[in-house]
């Protein structure tokens, strides 16, 4: 993905923290340490520190202060003067939760207003380590291939007439292959006339997976908008389906499904 992909996107897609939260969970666990030694004398140092420090000290102390108000998490100092620490699994839980948690719902912030987020829907995805369904299964370079460019159009970085324009008004939003009057993403991948090749080859065989993976999945019974059908071949696990079409993110086939979309993806790229 290019340097101005939406964050967001990024971190939801690998499932991952930002770095500022592994340093924070890494910073607690220290803090935690030298919260289970009462006897050492580092300990009595971060008290002391914690109750003469202003609020804007650089200290490492009210760094730990700032990140526990950051999180929700008790204050260090009041921690250290209630006794016996808890133990590092219970403490370990309750930082990683709430870590995540707070970036989960930051990042949902920032989606909620990017409009490149428009086909992927985060409000069901997490940052527990797992990534999205579209990354899973990769085995070959080929699929990595492909996969860069069905990512591209996931997240709204591939670059249509419509995108351009946004940025420069110089630009014409038609599409230059069949003149139509806006080159969008869904133009692209399901209306194009010069990409229609793509899809009549390939339609067959993304019906006939799905029908497979999920035989009563309404995509099979009806002829659906190509908004539908755009949101479907670019994510077929976001909520942004209707019930009856969308694939759970946990179907074991939901891969197969994707396979077929990365190629629809790379031939329309090429075509285009």
């Amino acid at each position: 993905l290019s340097q101005s992909s939406s964050i967001p996107a990024l971190h939801f897609l690998l499932g991952e923290l930002p770095v500022e939260g592994l340093i924070h969970i890494n910073t607690l666990s220290l803090f935690h340490n030298i919260w289970s030694n009462p006897d050492l004398t580092v300990n009595s140092m971060v008290a002391y520190i914690l109750k003469m420090c202003k609020g804007n000290s650089t200290t490492w102390s009210n760094h730990v202060q700032l990140i526990c108000q950051k999180y929700g998490i008790p204050s260090p100092l009041a921690l250290l003067s209630s006794g016996p620490a808890c133990s590092k699994s219970s403490w370990n839980t309750l930082v990683k939760t709430r870590v995540t948690v707070w970036h989960e719902e930051d990042l949902r912030r920032k989606a909620a207003s990017n409009s490149k987020m428009q086909y992927l829907n985060v409000e069901l995805c997490g940052l527990s380590g797992w990534p999205h369904p579209a990354l899973q299964n990769i085995y070959t370079t080929q699929e990595a291939k492909k996969l860069r460019l069905h990512l591209k159009f996931l997240t709204g970085d591939f670059l249509t007439n419509e995108r351009l324009s946004l940025d420069n008004p110089s630009i014409s939003p038609a599409c230059t292959l069949c003149q139509a009057p806006t080159d969008c993403t869904e133009h692209v991948l399901v209306v194009c006339r010069a990409t229609s090749e793509v899809r009549d080859r390939l339609l067959p065989e993304l019906l006939n997976t799905v029908a497979s993976v999920q035989p009563m999945n309404q995509l099979l019974m009806n002829n659906h908008s190509a908004s539908i059908l755009t949101q479907f071949v670019l994510d077929c696990t976001s909520i942004n389906l209707p019930e009856t079409i969308r694939v759970p993110a946990h179907n074991p086939g939901a891969s197969d499904i994707f396979r077929v979309f990365r190629a629809w993806c790379f031939y329309t790229a090429r075509s285009a």
